[in-house]
């Protein structure tokens, strides 16, 4: 048993980027490991605190990957290009969404405009962004919110809990596979849709100012 885990640890660095050792009663050893990397826009292996750091320079997207054996955050330098999936002028896709009290979500005449904005609980440019929506929000009541993220309703409800986050001004959808049907693999990523769901307008990245500048502009109008 012992000499297995020595084994492991040789030829598993990357797994056991982050771990714990517990020597057990009867000797054993037992593996506590958070299969968790943080990697950066050439696949090194990064601290989450220096992968943090780049996300904040704004220069960056967050790539996920999640496999059987671990999750992969990588940074991506942010590229402007149109997504494949939200092409502008094209109609937005029908979803069937429930928000986090189970509440359908439905696109209605009453607001000219919704903004999407997909995100992770671990992306913190995600939740820098979030905050800032809920509070510019109110400054739009023609425009609905909606925050989509693949992380469960257990999952979301623990994150705003041990938060202290309430954000009552946006619409939260949890539990959506974004990246297998829209194939979005880089959060935040939001998306802007006219109240007959064309796309009007595609941000990739925490970018709150081109949010806040799109939504004044359309104000003069």
């Amino acid at each position: 048993m012992k000499f297995f885990y020595v084994l492991f640890f040789i030829t598993c660095p990357i797994l056991l980027f982050s771990q714990s050792v517990i020597k057990n009663n009867d000797g054993s050893i037992t593996v506590i490991s958070d299969s968790t990397v943080y990697l950066d826009s050439n696949r090194n292996i990064i601290n989450r605190d220096i992968f943090q750091d780049s996300l904040n320079t704004g220069n960056y997207v967050v790539s996920f990957k999640d496999t059987l054996r671990r999750v992969e955050f990588q940074l991506k330098k942010k590229i402007v290009t149109e997504h494949p999936m939200f092409r502008l002028g094209k109609k937005f896709p029908d979803l069937e969404l429930l928000d986090i009290n189970q509440n359908k979500i439905t696109i209605t005449d009453k607001e000219e405009y919704t903004l999407f904005t997909f995100w992770d609980i671990s992306c913190k440019p995600c939740i820098e962004e979030l905050i800032s929506l809920n509070v510019i929000a109110e400054e739009y009541p023609n425009v609905c919110f909606i925050a989509i993220t693949a992380n469960s309703n257990i999952q979301v409800s623990h994150f705003f809990q041990e938060k202290g986050i309430a954000w009552n001004n946006i619409k939260i959808v949890y539990d959506y596979p974004y990246s297998e049907n829209f194939n979005i693999t880089s959060v935040p990523f939001n998306v802007i849709i006219d109240k007959n769901k064309i796309i009007k307008k595609t941000i990739a990245g925490k970018d709150i100012k081109s949010i806040c500048s799109y939504f004044d502009e359309l104000k003069k109008k």
